[in-house]
């Protein structure tokens, strides 16, 4: 009930932020992509789990970018470079988070059971598929990406909406920066 009254407010106040007029972004697609961005990222611990109880050193990407993703973005007419650009940049702040998920378990131990995390072929799968909807979300989004305003009320979306233990202000500035800013 709390998520749905926040949602509510945030789409009063780009109402009235846009002087009452309808957005031409999809704000369903919007949300949705943000959401599956969090879910994204919150698997890093999962992934990071994997690697800690397997010893793997230096930590591995289980799923490295395959040439069916970018071939995917454009079977569904996103931007293949585009699409590359945001798939590195996703995957560099998943890194990030592996890292960092790492070096606290090597600090205060990993307390988990073997059995709250799934194994590597489950986990790929998991990301692939998190993946795919995240570009399929992007399909509707390319467009208001590109234009200044947007991107301007993206970045402050993703700061507000994307809450991911161990995410950094410059984990989400460095995904920005390599998402819109960069050439």
């Amino acid at each position: 009930m709390r998520r749905w009254k926040g949602f509510i407010t945030l789409l009063l106040i780009l109402g009235l932020a846009s002087g009452g007029q309808a957005l031409a972004t999809d704000e369903a697609a919007v949300m949705r992509w943000f959401d599956l961005l969090s879910q994204r990222w919150l698997l890093s611990e999962e992934l990071a789990a994997y690697q800690y109880r397997h010893a793997l050193d230096p930590p591995v990407m289980l799923q490295p970018l395959r040439a069916p993703l970018i071939a995917y973005a454009h079977y569904i007419r996103l931007d293949t470079s585009f699409a590359l650009k945001f798939l590195l940049a996703e995957r560099a702040v998943d890194q990030h988070l592996q890292q960092r998920w790492l070096r606290h378990w090597q600090q205060e131990g990993f307390a988990f059971d073997t059995e709250d995390f799934l194994d590597a072929p489950a986990l790929c799968q998991k990301q692939e598929r998190l993946e795919r909807e995240m570009l399929q979300q992007l399909v509707k989004l390319q467009l208001a990406f590109a234009s200044p305003p947007e991107k301007a009320r993206f970045a402050g979306l993703l700061r507000e909406q994307v809450m991911v233990p161990r995410l950094t202000a410059q984990d989400r500035d460095h995904f920005l920066n390599a998402l819109f800013f960069a050439v």
